[in-house]
């Protein structure tokens, strides 16, 4: 819902905090790639880089 309304910025801090709670960057992906039909092509892409960005993040905090 984030990316559908174009605010990457809450969306990587929502990715973070969903990864430091147990869940995968590749469950994240999934739920993005859910929601192509919805958002868009360009929106998705987007988001699959704010995971990737965010799942980075988290590795190197650890």
């Amino acid at each position: 819902m984030l990316e559908a309304r174009g605010v990457e910025l809450p969306l990587l801090a929502h990715a973070k905090a969903n990864i430091g709670v147990g869940n995968s960057a590749d469950l994240l992906r999934k739920v993005v790639l859910q929601c192509l039909p919805y958002i868009g092509y360009p929106r998705m892409l987007n988001a699959l880089s704010t995971v990737g960005e965010a799942e980075q993040a988290v590795a190197s905090a650890e």
